[in-house]
């Protein structure tokens, strides 16, 4: 699996996903970051807190425009069933 890196800009937090296997255990590795694990003890994922401060401007702003794309269709799948609602 490609990592697949998620961003909330209002938290200022990033998680980098590198496999879909569960979470089992988080580990906190150092201020404000985070690994988390699977089952074999393989790391699954990273959480980075105050992220900003620890990675680069550019893979934020690619984390949150994926996002955005990603949202956005669940937005207008809403809105259509909402205005259907409406005219019946």
């Amino acid at each position: 699996m490609k990592p697949k890196i998620e961003y909330d800009a209002a938290a200022d937090a990033a998680y980098i996903r590198f496999s879909q296997e569960p979470v089992l255990e988080t580990e906190e590795v150092s201020a404000g970051i985070m690994l988390d694990y699977d089952r074999d003890g393989r790391i699954v994922a990273l959480e980075v807190l105050d992220a900003r401060a620890h990675l680069p401007p550019a893979t934020l702003e690619d984390a949150a425009e994926n996002l955005l794309k990603r949202i956005a269709p669940v937005e207008n799948e809403v809105s259509r069933r909402s205005a259907s609602q409406h005219t019946r």
